[in-house]
């Protein structure tokens, strides 16, 4: 899953190609000062220069283009942060242009931000850190049985409604939209950033306008002036112009869309709570419904034919029949790809842990009474 922010998205569970690929990545050396989060143009400098930035509250942040896609074959733009929060940050940029690149750090930061500044965002040693690549120091924990912490709203006293912004905030809040601090912060920001958009297009907009000097008119008889080398440059200045103030109004719109999102409750970390929690449900159904499996039986009103395991006995696909469904094209579905976005390991634990609670219910009622 992931989230869509202007031209990055915020990548909540990487595939399993792309966990691959991360792990692959040589760990260049980070000798800098942390610098703080907020002084996006350092941390920018210092990874175009160095590969990597030491953050303000012991985060690290690396820029890196991992091997092709394998849906669109493209070379794939990556920001990541480790250390200083419970899990990696991982953000992808639309492209591995630069400006993308840049982009993608700003939505990194930011989501880093967000979590330093929460109760307990700091990093604490756990005995799940022994599940670290030798190479990388890469975590790959488990936390599908973690608990999400409520919400807290943001208090209402904190805000001016004199403020068009945060009028906004209050107006959602009312609604019954639930939104902590990092939200708010976050949405304050891209707001921010979708005004500076427009005043950098508006400048170039202007700059470019008329560049033969012709106010409103452009007569192309009567008193054409002669096309000069000069005159040639000031067109071809004016079209560049024109072509950066329409990038830049699109940035301005992505930035304000994502805020209206924000507002409209899509993308808060409350969603993200109730999102995960949802997929939470359905994969422990899921996983049931495939344990307890006989012929005939079908799973999440799918008919099924064949429930798959693997060597370990581990219900890895099942196969399934019906009306569009063709067989030995597109019968068979792999759970861990459908279901756990390629995580292996948090299948395989939720696997384990109902087939515990299963037996340790069946070890209950099997119990006889010695004074019966």
């Amino acid at each position: 899953m992931s989230e869509l922010n202007g031209s990055a998205m915020i990548v909540q569970e990487p595939p399993a190609w792309m966990l691959e690929r991360l792990g692959q990545v040589r760990k260049l050396a980070v000798s800098s000062a942390p610098i703080e989060a907020t002084d996006v143009k350092a941390v920018w400098d210092r990874v175009h220069m160095d590969g990597a930035a030491a953050l303000a509250g012991g985060g690290v942040v690396r820029a890196v283009v991992l091997g092709p896609d394998p849906e669109t074959y493209e070379g794939v733009a990556m920001v990541f942060i480790e250390g200083g929060v419970p899990e990696r940050v991982l953000v992808r940029g639309e492209s591995i242009q630069g400006v993308h690149f840049e982009r993608a750090l700003y939505v990194a930061l930011t989501q880093y931000r967000s979590i330093v500044g929460q109760p307990g965002g700091t990093l604490a040693p756990t005995a799940d850190m022994r599940r670290v690549s030798p190479e990388v120091q890469t975590v790959q924990v488990d936390r599908s049985e973690e608990r999400d912490e409520a919400v807290i709203p943001v208090d209402l006293s904190t805000l001016d409604n004199r403020n068009p912004i945060d009028a906004q905030i209050i107006t959602a809040l009312n609604g019954g939209v639930v939104l902590g601090e990092a939200d708010v912060r976050i949405i304050r920001d891209e707001f921010a950033r979708a005004a500076e958009f427009e005043r950098r297009a508006t400048r170039a907009s202007s700059l470019g306008a008329d560049p033969m000097n012709k106010g409103h008119s452009f007569p192309l008889g009567v008193g054409f002036t002669r096309m000069t080398k000069r005159a040639s440059q000031s067109l071809d200045a004016s079209v560049r112009r024109a072509g950066q103030a329409v990038k830049l109004y699109q940035r301005a719109e992505r930035a304000r869309n994502f805020a209206l999102a924000l507002l409209a409750g899509k993308g808060t970390r409350a969603d993200a709570i109730r999102r995960r929690q949802m997929r939470s449900t359905t994969q422990e159904l899921l996983i049931r419904e495939l344990l307890g499996w006989v012929k005939g039986k079908s799973i999440m009103q799918l008919g099924v034919t064949r429930v798959n395991r693997d060597r370990d006995g581990y219900p890895v696909s099942f196969t399934i029949e019906g009306q569009g469904i063709v067989k030995g094209v597109s019968d068979k579905v792999d759970v861990v790809r459908e279901f756990f976005a390629g995580n292996k390991l948090a299948f395989r634990s939720l696997v384990d842990r109902i087939r515990l609670s299963t037996a340790q219910c069946t070890v209950r009622v099997g119990v006889v009474d010695p004074s019966a």
